[in-house]
């Protein structure tokens, strides 16, 4: 199932999370969030983060995140 979030409402119902993004970008490794109260940085490791784990955050319309890749790949919104 994909999601999209691209007028920040995700598709099905269903909250778009670091697992369902980085599925959809291709050749991605790692995702990370900064957050700002805490000061510090969550990241969803690809193939080692289960989904569903706490490290596996939530993803909002407008927010920032990083993005590892193990080479050239172009994201098209899906997530």
């Amino acid at each position: 199932m994909s999601h999209s979030i691209r007028d920040g409402t995700p598709s099905a119902g269903t909250a778009t999370t670091a697992s369902s993004l980085s599925g959809n970008i291709t050749n991605c490794t790692m995702l990370a969030m900064y957050d700002a109260a805490s000061g510090s940085y969550t990241v969803f490791l690809v193939g080692i983060t289960p989904p569903g784990s706490p490290y596996d955050f939530a993803v909002t319309r407008g927010m920032g995140l990083f993005a590892k890749v193990t080479s050239g790949s172009v994201w098209h919104g899906e997530g």
